[in-house]
């Protein structure tokens, strides 16, 4: 994964936990004590139409591609090999909102475990910077469309139940349905970046501050010169009192960080806890 596209990952789960907290007990438990994560049936006021009709006014995409009319998307050629030049296009241009669509029509349409994996990464992909909440919400409810028809053919598929396990906890209603995919996955693969960010803001924000810590520590072993880490286990042990720990966290998200107004800010932080 290239590393813009981690960081918009990350991002994505790192907003998830502002104003959410979950129960210790249900984050607390074991995954085999966790309810299987099911996915509930959702009812959306948007949908494709409308998620994509303003855009492509703005986009001035060529008709001959796909257009709005009557307030439906009609895609002018929609065969398979059509489809991919289409979802090229989209690429090429960095339209990840008409990349996302387009790959969904070309899982939907060749029903393979594949197709649909590359199309639910690409519609979480664009759903995590998108700022207006219902139709963040739908988005994350077409990836997770996409992960269910990956797992149904391949239980076993580590990167579906990972991105499902991202899906769900971007949402309050469902954040709990994300643990036991999240520690399936770090079961299985304790290096993997996304689920033990996302379980480490998890822990913090159930005030489960030692996990939290370990999650953060681990991070930081596998990326050590990551400011973000660093910054998570600083206010991680800070809350847990520990200042000494906290500054040398934050003295190392600082030398990391190369952003002038984080640097200020970690400065302040610093320059309070002494």
């Amino acid at each position: 994964m290239n590393s813009t596209k981690q960081v918009a990952l990350l991002l994505g789960a790192a907003c998830l936990f502002i104003v959410v907290v979950l129960s210790w007990n249900n984050l607390n438990q074991s995954g085999a004590q966790i309810e299987k994560a099911a996915t509930a049936p959702q009812t959306f006021a948007i949908d494709w139409n409308q998620t994509l009709g303003n855009e492509l006014s703005v986009l001035q995409i060529p008709e001959s591609i796909i257009k709005l009319e009557a307030g439906k998307l009609v895609i002018s050629h929609d065969d398979t090999t059509s489809l991919r030049n289409s979802l090229e296009f989209a690429v090429q241009n960095n339209y990840r909102s008409l990349a996302a669509y387009f790959q969904l029509q070309l899982a939907e349409k060749m029903e393979n475990a594949e197709e649909w994996e590359l199309a639910g990464q690409s519609v979480y992909t664009y759903a995590v910077q998108m700022q207006d909440t219902l139709r963040r919400d739908f988005l994350m409810a077409e990836a997770i469309r996409c992960f269910d028809q990956v797992l149904e053919k391949n239980p076993e598929n580590r990167s579906a139940t990972l991105y499902k396990g991202l899906a769900l906890a971007d949402r309050r209603e469902s954040m709990m349905l994300a643990v036991p995919l999240l520690l399936q996955v770090v079961r299985e693969d304790s290096t993997n970046i996304l689920a033990n960010y996302t379980l480490g803001m998890l822990a913090i924000e159930s005030g489960q501050l030692d996990k939290a810590l370990n999650r953060f520590e681990k991070l930081i072993s596998l990326q050590p010169s990551n400011a973000e880490y660093h910054f998570q286990a600083a206010r991680t042990s800070e809350m847990m009192g520990d200042k000494e720990v906290a500054l040398n966290y934050y003295r190392a998200s600082l030398e990391l960080t190369d952003n002038p107004q984080i640097q200020e800010q970690l400065k302040e932080i610093v320059k309070q806890l002494k």
